[in-house]
């Protein structure tokens, strides 16, 4: 009988006899497919995206971001100037959003000449934050027409030639606006010769600048761009690896339940070769039908990720090549698998089969071991075809860590079924040498439950999670969580002394100015003098010398800044104004907790007349009564990472949610597939009179058991995640909100139940097993 006529005759109402199990690889399948799909969507979308904002931003050549006055630069563009170079410039200078407290602190950036004399552009975290839509009226505090209502006319998703403080608070873009307060800050843009050569020539003139060419601004928002694809890659590649899984289970699984009519078709006899070329259009069939539906999905399910961003899509040509590229690749991965899973027919025993034995092969060691190494060179290939090399060793780090959990998770299963308490437990113990029957099994499930666990806590946690454990860090180690600039201070000092909400307060005086050393890449620093008698707030000293002790006119820098240029204690900085240049001696090293870390400390000797005041405050009740001051609180650096971290995890999510659909269905093959291995163990345990009960508390033991290694690893896994990333802000310690431990529990608990639910509803005819 050839292969197809095999096919119609049985495979296909063998297909329709096992419509379940089968939907759910279809599913798990349909799943992965439309996530790797919709990730090179994303990507070549955001890059138009990014190649659209560039083209309608300034297209200079140069843009130098200044923050304190040079005259040699000054000179240079003047220069510039008289050879026909053309130059702009756009002011930064701290306003005010009038709002409830009228104490919400943004930048105005006035300037660009690219917009129209009526357009407001605001940032999309001031948007997010103040619920800010296009079209809203707005008043602005700080400027010089002061009852002026300005109408948002476009909200800026990505910040393209913005200074780096208003990124954080929030900013403003106009035209000509103009700001009552004078500040040295802002941008230069210079156009009429090559980028290069300009940064060049100006690093020359003055190196306490930073400088971009329109390349390197480029290149910084593309570099944005492939960390977001990197982290949707990583629930894309654990995709994969749960379709692989189900494809393999779910192949095994049929041979499991249909081994008794292979071994009659064996016996008839009919060539395994065309069997096996049956069973391979039998399985097509799971993989096509998802491919044609993930085409279908990922095209309005991409677009409508990307409109929640702000981003539209536009299909080309080029558009719709790029994703066929990525259906060839899903092709090419799905019947390489398929065939994997399908050689273990080749060995099958039609005689044991018969006899009523498992006729199914030993496993084949050498075969798993080629499954596992094709793994990294197939998710290389798909990052490849992504076009990010990011993603590429994230994939190989993702693979090495799942190594490490598994192990991990093996031997906390070991420890835990070696437990002598268990032995006078006779459904423990039964339970414990299923585990060790299925071991492999067993911990796969676990290790499906602790990455889908993982990525709910990064995909909800994460976020809210850094801000606090962030806002917590600056509270423990800086001296103040407001910095306040005053035009009265007379009044702000009157307020600060008799406020029941003011804790201490310090008052430096300043200058801007820049470091000569040549081992210092970022040159701009500021100096800062403090009177004693005016300083309450104190920064918490981590080695050597405080601002008084010792020689006053030495000097303290901040640990960070000393270890990020390598600086020790006894070293000489030469700091530069527009008068002189002064050496100074550093006597000591402070904890900045990541602000400000260019600051810094030294004894006052009256030489400077900015001033600004370093408030610790109870409450902010103290703000009602502070007048024409500009107010900085600490915690809009936490805000605006929760900005950021909500619009980078927006993506995130709903990836995330696929995800953990596809993690519950795998979950379900995999006890679907263990249950048929051990059907017949099953049958004689009811059969003999001990009941369900003991098999329903078997899966309440397992149930337990994965509940607690899979929290375990996984907040081990979110805990490393956190503190890596908070390391690099401050010095805070991890803080995860108690509602995120009850969430993923009940989450954990409703997995399992999910997962073992056609147990506690299955009907079993255990006479007809026991007669097979």
């Amino acid at each position: 009988m050839k292969y197809r006529e095999l096919f119609k005759l049985y495979n296909l109402k063998n297909l329709n006899q096992n419509k379940w199990s089968m939907f759910f690889i279809v599913l798990s399948i349909v799943i992965t497919m439309t996530v790797s799909l919709i990730l090179p969507q994303i990507r070549m979308s955001k890059q138009d995206y990014i190649n659209r904002a560039m083209e309608e931003s300034n297209p200079a050549d140069l843009v130098v971001t200044q923050s304190f006055p040079s005259k040699s630069f000054d000179k240079a563009t003047s220069s510039y100037k008289q050879e026909g170079i053309q130059t702009s410039f756009v002011h930064s200078a701290p306003v005010y959003l009038e709002n409830e407290n009228n104490k919400m602190m943004l930048y105005l950036l006035s300037g660009y000449e690219n917009l129209s004399d009526d357009e407001i552009v605001i940032s999309e975290g001031l948007a997010n934050k103040q619920r800010l839509n296009v079209g809203d009226t707005i008043r602005l505090i700080g400027i010089k027409e002061q009852d002026k209502d300005l109408k948002i006319t476009r909200i800026e998703y990505l910040p393209i030639d913005v200074v780096e403080d208003a990124q954080v608070s929030g900013y403003i873009k106009t035209k000509n606006l103009e700001s009552s307060y004078n500040s040295d800050a802002g941008l230069v843009f210079i156009s009429g010769k090559s980028g290069e050569i300009l940064k060049k020539e100006l690093q020359s003139v003055e190196s306490g600048y930073k400088y971009k060419t329109i390349e390197d601004r480029r290149n910084e928002l593309f570099s944005d761009l492939d960390k977001q694809i990197m982290a949707l890659n990583l629930i894309s590649t654990v995709g994969y690896l749960l379709a692989i899984a189900v494809l393999i289970s779910g192949i095994t699984m049929l041979i499991v339940r249909s081994q008794k009519d292979i071994a009659t078709l064996m016996l008839i006899p009919i060539k395994m070769k065309d069997i096996i070329k049956a069973m391979k259009l039998e399985i097509n069939i799971l993989i096509f039908t998802p491919l044609i539906l993930s085409v279908i999905f990922s095209i309005p399910l991409a677009k409508m990720i990307l409109a929640t961003e702000g981003i539209s899509v536009t299909y080309t040509a080029g558009y719709m090549m790029n994703i066929l590229k990525f259906v060839v690749f899903n092709i090419f991965v799905f019947l390489l698998y398929r065939n994997v899973a399908l050689k273990y027919m080749v060995n099958l025993d039609p005689i044991l089969i018969v006899k009523g034995d498992n006729g199914l092969p030993k496993r084949n060691k050498l075969r798993n071991f080629g499954i596992i190494i094709s793994l990294p060179i197939v998710f290389s290939i798909y990052a490849f075809l992504l076009g990010s090399g990011t993603s590429m060793a994230s994939n190989f780090i993702l693979l090495i860590t799942l190594s490490a959990i598994f192990i991990g998770v093996l031997l906390l299963v070991e420890l835990i079924t070696r437990l002598p308490v268990w032995k006078y437990h006779r459904s423990t113990l039964y339970t414990f040498k299923e585990i060790k029957k299925n071991k492999l099994i067993f911990v796969v499930g676990i290790l499906n439950l602790t990455m889908m666990l993982w990525f709910i806590l990064i995909g909800f946690g994460l976020a809210n999670t850094l801000k606090e454990s962030v806002d917590v860090g600056y509270e423990q180690s800086l001296p103040y969580n407001y910095l306040i600039k005053t035009g009265d201070k007379e009044a702000l000092n009157k307020v600060l002394v008799n406020s029941s909400d003011i804790k201490t307060f310090s008052i430096m005086h300043y200058m801007d100015a820049k470091i000569d050393n040549d081992n210092v890449s970022n040159k701009q620093v500021r100096i800062n003098e403090i009177d004693q008698k005016n300083y309450t707030s104190k920064f918490k000293i981590t080695e050597g010398q405080d601002v008084f002790e010792g020689n006053p006119r030495e000097v303290l820098i901040s640990k960070a800044y000393a270890d990020a240029y390598k600086i020790d204690i006894g070293d000489t900085l030469e700091v530069s104004t527009e008068e002189k240049t002064v050496k100074y001696r550093v006597k000591g090293t402070y904890d900045s907790a990541g602000i400000n870390n260019n600051w810094i400390l030294k004894a006052s000797e009256n030489q400077y007349n900015d001033t600004i005041y370093l408030v610790r405050a109870i409450d902010d009740g103290f703000l009602n009564e502070v007048k024409d001051s500009y107010i900085a609180n600490m915690n809009v650096v936490g805000d605006y990472l929760l900005s950021k971290m909500d619009s980078f995890l927006t993506s995130f999510k709903y990836i995330c949610f696929l995800f953990i659909v596809a993690a519950v269905i795998f979950n379900v093959n995999l006890l679907s597939l263990m249950n048929d291995l051990n059907r017949k163990e099953y049958a004689n345990i009811r059969s003999l009179g001990i009941g369900k009960k003991i098999l329903v508390k078997q899966y309440v033991i397992k149930g337990i058991i994965s509940i607690i290694c899979s929290l375990a690893m996984s907040l081990v896994l979110f805990t490393v995640v956190i503190s890596v990333a908070v390391s690099a802000l401050s010095k805070g310690n991890v803080v995860i909100d108690g509602s995120m431990y009850i969430f993923i529990i009940l989450i954990s608990i409703f997995f399992v139940l999910i997962g073992n639910i056609s147990l506690y509803s299955g009907k079993y005819d255990d006479l007809e097993v026991i007669r097979e």
